[in-house]
Formats: C-alpha cells, sequence, structure tokens
C-alpha cells in the first residue's frame, strides 16, 4: 500500500503547490527579510519554473480536488488495513518512547560519546521511527480535515471553525505540506546512510537475518515478528521491487494518460469530471448555507484585484442595468436609485480569491433576491418562459467580463447587489456603481459594475471556467 501512497502524495503536493504560488506575489510571503530588505524566497523564481508552479493555478486546482479523494479514499484503507491486522502496534510509540528517540537522534547525528547513553533497544523500528511514522499519519489526517476546511469553509463551517478559521487552516495546511516535503528528504537520506540492507527492508517490510534460529520470538498477543531467513527473503525482495516497478509504472501511465486527455475549458476532460463530481457531491449541503459573518470592527477596505471588463469608459451618471429573461427578452432596466430603492443590507465576511489569500470586509447593498422578487411573476407564469430559470449570467457592460451561477445560490441571502464597500460608494477600482457580492463564492464570481443580468434556463459559461476553473466554485 506504500506504493500508492508515495504518488497519490506526491500528486497532491505538486498540485498543492501550484495553488499556494501559482499568485507570483506570494500571498503568504514566505521569505526572510530584515530592515526593509527582503533577502530570501522560500520558492524564489528559479524554482517556481522547475516545479511549474508559474501561474497554473487552474490546473493544480483541479488536479487537487480531484486526486484529493483518492488521497482520502486510500488512507482510510490504509488504516482499516493497519488496524485489522494490529500492525498499528509497531508504530504505536510506547510510555519511554520520546526519550528513547533523543538518544536515537544523539547517535544519528554522532553525538553519543557526549550523551553517553547506549542506544536502546531496537525492534523493527526505533523510538524515532514509531514517533516519526505515527506523526506521518496524523499528518495525513490533519491534511485531510483542514483540507476539507479551506474547500468547504461555507458548507463545513463548524470544522472550520474548529482550526480556527479559514487563514489559520489554511496555513496549518500548508505547514503540514511541508512536513511531508521533509519527511519525504530526510527518510531517504537516513536510508541512504543506513546502508542497502536496511533499503531493502524498508522495501521488503521483513528485516533479513543471516540465521532465522536468532530471531526474537512474539511476545503472548504480539504481532509476530517481521524477520525472515535469506532464502525467504529474496523471494519476498522480488515480489516487493515487481510490485514497486508496476505501481510506479502504472502511476507513470496514468499521469501522462490525464495529462494527454482531450482538453475541457483548458483541462483535462477527466479533471472537469473531477470538477463536476465535486459540485454534485457539495450542492446539496452548500447551496443554501450563509456564510459566517464577522463584527464591522475586523472589517478594513480590500485591495483592487483585477480590472477585466472595467477598462471601457463609462459614464457612471448615467450607468443602467439591463434585465433580460429567458427569451433574450428585456424585462427592466434599473438605474442605481432603483438598487438604493430595494430594501438595504450591511454585512461583514470574508472575500476569498482563488490566489490564495482572503479579506474580511464590509458589504452594502440589496439582496439579488429582492430584485429577482420584481420579475417573478414574468418568470413563472410562462410570459417569458415555459418554466423559472434555472441560472443567472451577469456581464459586464462592454462584454468582457461574464459570470454564470445556478439560481439557488443567486437567491441566497448573502448574494448582493453591492454599491457601498466599508460604507463608503463604490470606487471605479472596486466595480462601481454596482458590483456582485459573493461571500459563499470565490471571488471569480463577484462580477465588476454588472451591466446586464439574464435568467436563463440553460447553464452560461463563465469566463475563468472557460480558463479551466470550477464553474460552481463554491466555498
Amino acid at each position: 500500500m506504500h506504493w500508492i501512497n508515495f504518488p497519490l502524495l506526491t500528486i497532491m503536493i505538486w498540485s498543492g503547490l501550484r495553488i499556494y504560488w501559482a499568485d507570483t506575489r506570494d500571498p503568504y510571503g514566505f521569505g526572510i527579510g530584515l530592515i526593509g530588505w527582503h533577502w530570501f524566497d522560500f520558492l524564489p523564481d528559479a524554482v517556481n519554473e522547475t516545479l511549474g508552479l508559474d501561474r497554473k493555478l487552474a490546473r493544480g486546482m483541479a488536479f487537487h480536488f480531484t486526486f484529493g479523494w483518492f488521497f482520502a479514499l486510500n488512507g482510510i484503507a490504509y488504516g482499516i488495513y493497519l488496524w485489522r491486522t494490529g500492525l498499528w502496534r509497531r508504530l504505536a510509540p510506547g510510555r519511554k518512547a520520546l526519550g528513547d528517540a533523543l538518544i536515537v537522534v544523539a547517535h544519528d547525528l554522532y553525538l553519543g560519546r557526549l550523551i553517553k547513553r547506549p542506544l536502546p533497544e531496537q525492534g523493527q523500528y526505533n523510538a524515532a521511527q514509531r514517533i516519526t511514522y505515527a506523526l506521518v499519519l496524523l499528518m495525513g489526517l490533519v491534511a485531510l480535515l483542514t483540507g476539507f476546511a479551506i474547500y468547504k469553509p461555507t458548507g463545513l463551517g463548524l470544522l472550520t471553525t474548529l482550526f480556527g478559521g479559514y487563514e489559520v487552516a489554511r496555513t496549518i495546511h500548508f505547514f503540514v505540506t511541508i512536513g511531508f516535503i521533509a519527511f519525504f528528504v530526510i527518510h531517504v537520506l537516513q536510508v541512504a546512510r543506513s546502508g542497502w540492507r536496511n533499503f531493502y527492508s524498508m522495501v521488503t517490510g521483513f528485516e533479513k537475518v543471516d540465521d532465522p534460529t536468532t530471531a526474537l520470538p512474539a511476545e503472548v498477543g504480539a504481532v509476530p515478528d517481521a524477520s525472515v531467513d535469506l532464502a525467504t527473503y529474496g523471494g519476498r525482495t522480488r515480489r516487493s521491487v515487481l510490485t514497486g516497478v508496476v505501481a510506479a509504472a502504472g502511476a507513470a501511465f496514468g499521469w501522462r494518460w490525464v495529462q494527454n486527455r482531450p482538453l475541457s475549458n483548458r483541462i483535462p476532460d477527466v479533471l472537469r469530471q473531477g470538477h463536476e463530481f465535486n459540485e454534485a457531491l457539495w450542492r446539496p449541503l452548500s447551496a443554501n448555507r450563509t456564510a459566517p459573518t464577522f463584527a464591522r470592527s475586523a472589517s478594513s477596505m480590500m485591495r483592487v484585484n483585477g480590472r477585466i471588463g472595467l477598462e471601457s469608459p463609462i459614464r457612471l451618471e448615467g450607468w443602467q442595468m439591463t434585465v433580460l429573461g429567458p427569451d433574450g427578452s428585456e424585462l427592466g432596466t434599473h438605474t442605481l436609485d432603483d438598487i438604493r430603492a430595494l430594501p438595504k443590507v450591511e454585512f461583514t465576511a470574508e472575500h476569498k480569491c482563488v490566489e490564495g489569500w482572503s479579506h474580511i470586509v464590509t458589504w452594502g447593498g440589496a439582496r439579488f433576491s429582492d430584485l429577482a422578487a420584481l420579475y417573478a411573476d414574468e418568470l413563472s407564469s410562462g410570459a417569458s418562459s415555459e418554466r423559472p430559470s434555472d441560472f443567472v449570467s451577469l456581464e459586464t457592460p462592454d462584454g468582457e467580463y461574464y459570470v454564470g451561477i445556478d439560481i439557488e445560490s443567486m437567491l441566497n441571502p448573502q448574494m448582493l447587489l453591492a454599491y457601498e464597500l466599508q460604507g463608503e460608494p463604490l470606487t471605479e477600482e472596486h466595480g462601481a456603481p454596482l458590483r456582485l457580492a459573493t461571500p459563499n463564492k470565490y471571488g471569480i464570481k463577484c462580477l465588476k459594475r454588472i451591466g446586464t443580468v439574464q435568467f436563463t434556463n440553460d447553464q452560461p459559461t463563465d469566463y475563468w471556467f472557460e480558463r479551466g476553473y470550477d464553474w460552481y466554485a463554491q466555498l
């Protein structure tokens, strides 16, 4: 099962790093600086380019959110295997494990003469290995839970809260990823240091002994001793190596197969199907949930991010928003005063960007559901359509930026036609005079400067969907 763990973990780490460092501005700021000078980047540009981390965010997210299920299922299967076979006893640290582990580490660092303590008794795994392997299993569980906490912070709000909030959970998830990388590097170095005999034992899962009669018998009720004689060892080594070769070849073939699949909106079609599977799975859980709100004092002005659809000049004083029915007919037009005449709503929520940053901000405006209520008769009576619309499409006045959102999400009470940000009218950079606030979806759905709203029965296209992202984008 280790042969399955390794390629899956490699894919998850690779795609995870694509997500964390897809924004070249490094939203997490992991580096070293002093007195205003930035001296060191955790992943400099050369490393980003070598690892393929340079702005490959959409594909990284698609891999991560699709193969995350295989990682989870394999981890569950491995946990059940350890429990059913009793092999967990070999990994569970004993009461003296910490003290013994420190002695083992001291000897590994050639400090045995200084501490003047002999190596403690070692079985298949010494105390340091037991603690490390137990921590790796725990890290896998934490990676899975924090992954869900930041993937669906609204749908799984309680889990996100238990980890201290979205940003804390995301930071923990990142450091667990770095922990996996550190474990892999140190593990390989330790195996190389211990020699080929130890490497063979790691591959086969059995310890080779020259004389099987010298192997210590297992205690009553304990897991049988894992030592085997030379004759048996050779056969098991060959089978284990063959298994590893087949697993590695299968992983390489599967990787190339996925990468060479036909593209569906700039990502392989199997990854697009992964997005669609996740949408079908999570929609019943998250569609009607509201995002956590915060005290107004926790918010501040959000940075300007993205100007697509704002380049064309527009006279704000003459702005109007057009509402279309499913057949394309015009249902009405609205000025900003019309939107202001609807009941005003104000709340403070966390805006989350796919680039890896979030910001607590206060929105003010009218619920989209209140606007939709103005056209309830037209949308349900059959005047414009034989049935109510299932989706909503929104565009900027110049048509350069456009989003498609399911009607359930649009009718969520937090889906806002926002005309205020931090209690002030929107600036042009933030989408004046009217934009969409989407605390339950990633910011890619947060359309600036709404020009047209259309109710439609067919799933509309979406600017970032066409560029490889998840159409649903629900949190």
